[in-house]
């Protein structure tokens, strides 16, 4: 049943909250404003220290003469409001603030009481300092047109209205008739309307007074009435000014109510751009107590910030959200709907009584429909949802010490077999005259002055050029410098800053690289340099001490193994590596004075008992005696799991617990108590951004993976609805760790989306989440990504991800995206059946693979025919629904798979026998491209061009079987690799009628002249002018754009070719990376090849240098190259 109650009344009364208290302006009887105390500064003492600057003032001959008497007067000792006002000019004006005014204030209302404050305030914004330059040595003079100084007077206005405002009713009723004595001009009437807004008519006469009569923000903020809107008429609407202060909104709100509402939407529909306009409007609007409030809330709730606002409105106003949500439901509204079922899961909310019969239908379908499966047991949960541990008091043991433990000197160098020929062979960046090349460096034996001069440089910290100044400059010449001169420069060299350009990645030009055949040549004395790096950067430099037993890096070692995540790894392998022969070096510290060193070599202990067994290490402790035997005894019985850091607890997960979908247990039968599920919320948000918190995968074993994936889209959902708060991202990254194939297919529109509106933050965590989910869907999205986005951040961040995900699993980039092209569900023959029940349809794929059907007649059509009468009911729909989702879903890969396959001919790729056999010829989908190419065996010496026949056996152009030999290497055939056999290939091609994919047997192909190859320009191609479209289309076909400088700038665009060489067009005057398409047309100033690793680094090489002929490139290379730029410079 249904629990009925009547709403409470609070509901349809506007709560003022105290964050409100300082930005509102208060009226008699409403909502108190902020806290006001009067000072008890005397008047005189005020005046005192500007007596000259305004007896200057007062005998200024600018200064009109009634007002300098009215002063006199009251400096005499003669109370007068306008002699008052008019001494008050001359602080005001020096001071340029309106602190004085308020002191001015304060000092008449104890002096001389609220009804003299209250005239002296009216006179004296009908008064103001006669200067130029608005100070009082400039006299003092009435206004004509009275106007109020925001600046100088509003501090005070609100000042005397709060203080009116909570007044005994004497005294304001005497205030009250001061001011109607005194609105004799428009400017009066409406400083007496705004000081006392209870007087609904004198606000009603300023609402009637023509636009820009009086000051706006006075009239907004004493409007009390919705008879007052429509007094205004179009001046009711609330501009994009008025929107500025929070004060005005919040004043409206309360004052008028929720008359206000449809002016407060309206403005949010033209204003919401800027965060403090919108964070004002929603502010106000979520609190006004009334259902069209409420409906346009609900009208605007596809804005992300409009629907989080209405979720905090439902939890405030939780029956009227029960009566307007299932209204908008039963009329047909589906996101009302969906509020409701959430809102309706959040916890007992009573229903109205006088809920219409269709959406009391509604909540009662809804609360059938929530099918809540029965909670499990205490004893049928996972430990950690019970009793966790950051709800327990962690035990406290007394350690035992033993003292005069001393750390071994003994150091030595631990190479696994041929670890350190692979060292010595790390390809790394090695500067030369013409450029950077990236390989293996060979060692200088020659000592000649240059070397000389360049270690000692190095040694002393002198730079001669800027490049020397680089680490991977200083780190290659010590790689490769001679030995006598390098090995006791290395006892000396310590990098001050480890942070400079490549240090954040792990490429050739990073210390991971370079030091790794220093270490290698130098063993012993290059572990000071490399101990500093992996100091400063330990989940990069840890893994270079692997080979080092030594007592600084066993003192290291520990800790990261305890307390760094990014270098756990490599302290783990060092542990494995060394073994026992480290537990001497540890012993020292895990028996020593309680600490983090202590700690750490506690957990150390255990990791390696863990390999070698308890006796190992107790055996280490011999030596020392009986009492260190004892204690390595005693630290090994504790659980090492009490010696790991716990992260900070939440307070608060922000969470309502009760209003998520259920998490249900393996089989589906029962599902985790609230309880449990706020222990799994605070885990879930200690593990979302770092790694996972231990026993968090047995927990996510226990449970069921489907509804995990619901329960963390909910959470991101909620976390989207609520604003997106980059406190609470973890309810976005936990996707990551609960996400399924279904979450994938729902995020990455978004993810594509965000960068576009102004969410490149969430779309770059959006690709962390798709590579910790790590299905296949979720890393060939994020292939796809990194192949083809519209906002090139996005795409290299995808390209990035790719890359780190492709070298854990030992692949490059390509070969990862051989493995994600997905099979769809089909047979082995790359068909799809379409079972009708009385009929059968068969879906293929033409060259482009866009699918097709035949019947049983082998009749050609687009699609199936929709199902007929005569069709099975159940078999007929799913195989029509099957054949349209699986044409969506090969349409959003095909282009893709073709630019891949056509990119592998151009730049040339090459398979082994097995990976094209797995790939090509046995894969249901690529199968229909691969087999209308023509392919390369290249083999000892030899190429053997051939197609795949229908029976997917290889045959050459004379149909004669071709046997793959072990060890070939298999390609795409260029037209220059088949020569004079072209024309047969392409006979034979007509002859089966088999159309090509993409341009192969029919390709244009292009030579360099004899000048192009012995120089390195391409001068035919320098001074074209591109359109901008253009040279973005070079992107299509292997470029990409260069660095972007300093002023925003790219200047380039880069290809990389053979042999690791780049061709780079220059450009002028460049593309604006903040907005590409405002760039316009481009001009190539030169085409150049040089030799650099990566493109972030071309900015430092000139085309009018380098040792690069084009020449060197083969002739395939040197043809496309020649085709991209003859494309991109065709108008």
């Amino acid at each position: 049943m249904i629990k009925k109650s009547p709403p409470p009344p609070d509901e349809d009364v506007l709560e003022v909250p105290r964050s409100w208290r300082r930005h509102l302006h208060p009226r008699r009887g409403g909502h108190p404003g902020p806290k006001t105390e009067i000072s008890g500064t005397p008047e005189a003492e005020i005046v005192a220290p500007y007596t000259a600057a305004i007896e200057t003032a007062l005998s200024h001959a600018r200064t009109d003469p009634a007002l300098a008497a009215a002063a006199r007067e009251h400096l005499a000792g003669k109370a007068d409001p306008l002699g008052a006002a008019v001494v008050a000019v001359v602080p005001e004006s020096e001071t340029h603030s309106g602190e004085a005014t308020v002191r001015f204030l304060d000092a008449w209302i104890t002096t001389y009481g609220l009804p003299f404050a209250v005239r002296a305030f009216v006179e004296r914004v009908g008064v103001a300092s006669g200067s130029a330059y608005g100070t009082g040595r400039g006299g003092v003079v009435a206004l004509d047109a009275p106007s109020f100084n925001e600046y100088q007077l509003g501090d005070a206005a609100k000042r005397l209205r709060t203080v009116l405002a909570g007044a005994d009713e004497a005294a304001y009723r005497e205030a009250v008739e001061v001011l109607a004595g005194l609105r004799t001009t428009p400017m009066r009437r409406m400083i007496a309307a705004y000081l006392v807004p209870t007087e609904l008519d004198w606000v009603a006469e300023c609402c009637a007074l023509p636009e820009h009569t009086v000051p706006r923000e006075l009239l907004l903020r004493s409007l009390g009435s919705p008879e007052h809107l429509k007094i205004l008429g179009a001046a009711a609407r609330i501009s994009v000014s008025d929107c500025y202060s929070i004060a005005n909104l919040v004043t409206l709100a309360e004052g008028v109510g929720p008359a206000i509402a449809p002016f407060m939407a309206e403005a949010f529909d033209h204003h919401h751009d800027s965060a403090p306009r919108r964070k004002g409007l929603l502010e106000a609007l979520g609190r006004l107590p009334s259902d069209e409030a409420f409906r346009l809330m609900l009208a605007r709730c596809g804005n992300t910030h409009m629907r989080a606002a209405l979720r905090d409105t439902m939890r405030r106003f939780p029956v009227r959200a029960v009566r307007v949500l299932a209204t908008a439901a039963a009329a047909g509204d589906a996101t009302a709907g969906e509020l409701l079922a959430d809102h309706l899961r959040s916890g007992a909310v009573p229903v109205p009584p006088d809920l219409p019969a269709e959406a009391r239908a509604v909540v009662e379908k809804l609360t059938a429909a929530d099918g809540r499966v029965p909670e499990a047991s205490a004893g049928d949960l996972p430990r950690l949802l019970i009793d966790p541990p950051w709800a327990r008091t962690q035990p406290k043991r007394k350690p035992v010490v033993v003292k005069g433990l001393a750390v071994p000197e003994r150091q030595d160098v631990v190479w696994e077999p041929g670890e350190r020929d692979a060292w010595l062979a790390t390809p790394i960046a090695d500067p030369g005259g013409g450029g950077v090349t990236i390989h293996a460096v060979r060692p200088t034996a020659a000592v000649d002055p240059t070397w000389e001069k360049r270690i000692a440089n190095i040694r002393a910290g002198v730079v001669l050029h800027p490049v020397e100044r680089e680490l991977y400059w200083q780190g290659a010449m010590l790689a490769k410098g001679p030995e006598e001169l390098v090995r006791p420069a290395l006892r000396e060299w310590r990098p001050a800053d480890w942070n400079q350009r490549g240090l954040g990645t792990r490429n050739a030009w990073s210390p991971d690289h370079w030091l790794r055949p220093i270490i290698a040549r130098f063993g012993l004395d290059a572990l000071p340099v490399a101990l500093s790096f992996a100091r400063a950067r330990p989940a990069r430099g840890a893994g270079l001490l692997l080979p080092f037993l030594d007592a600084e890096v066993a003192e290291a070692m520990p800790g990261w193994l305890l307390r760094v995540a990014g270098a756990r790894e490599p302290a783990s392998a060092w542990f494995a590596r060394h073994g026992r022969a480290a537990l001497p070096y540890l012993l020292p510290a895990a028996l020593g004075k309680a600490g983090r060193a202590r700690t750490a070599a506690e957990y150390a202990l255990h990791f390696v008992a863990g390999g070698e067994g308890e006796d190992a290490v107790v055996d280490a402790a011999r030596p020392h005696g009986e009492q260190a035997v004892a204690a390595v005894k005693s630290v090994l019985s504790g659980d090492p799991e009490d010696l790991v850091p716990r992260k900070k607890v939440p307070e608060a997960t922000g969470v309502n617990a009760e209003a998520l979908p259920q998490v249900l247990l393996r089989g589906g039968e029962r599902a985790l108590p609230v309880p449990a599920v706020r222990h799994l919320l605070t885990l879930l948000a200690m593990s979302a951004s770092g790694e996972p918190e231990p026993g968090l995968d047995g927990v996510l074993d226990a449970c069921d993976e489907r509804s995990l994936a619901a329960f963390g889209w909910a959470l991101f959902r909620g976390w989207r609805e609520d604003g997106a708060a980059p406190k609470d991202a973890w309810r976005f990254t936990v996707l990551g760790l609960l996400g399924d194939d279904e979450v994938v297919r729902a995020l990455v529109p978004l993810i594509r989306a965000w960068p576009g509106e102004g969410g490149h933050h969430h779309a770059v965590r959006g690709l962390d989440v798709l590579a910790r989910i790590g299905t296949d869907l979720a890393l060939r999205e994020l292939h796809a990504i990194s192949q083809k986005a519209r906002y090139k951040g996005l795409k290299q961040r995808a390209q990035e991800k790719i890359e780190e995900i492709a070298a854990a699993r030992g692949l490059t980039p390509e070969q990862l995206g051989d493995r994600l092209v997905p099979d769809f569900g089909l047979d082995a023959a790359g068909t799809l059946v379409l079972d009708y029940g009385p009929r059968r349809f068969a879906a293929g794929f033409d060259e482009t693979l866009r699918p097709y059907v035949l019947d049983e007649n082998g009749g050609w059509r687009a699609d199936p025919p929709k199902p007929g009468v005569r069709d099975d009911p159940a078999l007929a729909p799913a195989a029509h629904r099957r054949y349209m989702d699986l044409k969506k879903d090969v349409r959003a890969i095909a282009g893709l798979q073709l630019r891949r396959l056509e990119l592998a001919m151009t730049t040339g790729r090459r398979w082994t026998p097995d990976e094209f056999t797995a790939f090509f010829v046995r894969h249901p989908l690529v199968w229909h491209i691969a087999r209308r190419l023509v392919w390369l065996a290249e083999h000892g010496g030899t190429a053997t061009a051939f197609r795949l026949a229908e029976d997917r056996t290889c045959a050459d152009v004379t149909d004669t079987a071709v046997t793959l030999p072990d060890g070939a290497a298999i390609g795409i055939a260029h037209p220059l690799h088949l020569a004079d056999a072209l024309d047969d290939w392409s006979g034979v091609f007509a002859d089966y009628e088999i159309t090509q994919p993409f341009p192969q047997l029919g390709r244009v192909v292009h030579a360099l002249t004899e000048e192009e190859k012995a120089g390195g320009r391409l001068a035919r191609f320098e001074k074209a002018t591109v359109p901008f479209g253009n040279v973005l289309g070079l992107e299509r076909r292997g470029w990409h754009r260069g660095p972007v400088d300093s002023d925003g700038g790219i200047d380039c665009m880069v290809r990389p070719v053979a042999d690791r060489r780049y061709v780079v067009v220059t450009l002028a005057t460049g593309l604006y990376a903040g907005d590409v398409r405002a760039s316009g047309d481009q001009t190539f100033e030169a085409v150049w090849i040089g030799a650099d690793p990566a493109p972030e680094h071309f900015s430092h090489l000139s085309p009018e240098g380098g040792p690069y002929r084009f020449g060197e490139l083969d002739p395939v290379t040197a043809s496309e190259v020649i085709a991209d730029l003859e494309e991109a410079t065709s108008r």
